[in-house]
């Protein structure tokens, strides 16, 4: 079994192993920090 295989075993089909890209929406709701201008004011 490669590394891929181990890996992804363990992860449900929420979403994430759909083998579709997200778009940019859909990152945004569920990553927003990635889309982020600035720091967080609690980062340096």
């Amino acid at each position: 079994m490669s590394y891929m295989n181990r890996y992804m075993r363990g992860i449900s089909n929420g979403g994430f192993a759909t083998g579709k890209a997200l778009t940019d929406d859909e990152l945004r709701a569920r990553v927003p920090s990635i889309f982020a201008t600035e720091a967080h004011e609690s980062r340096s």
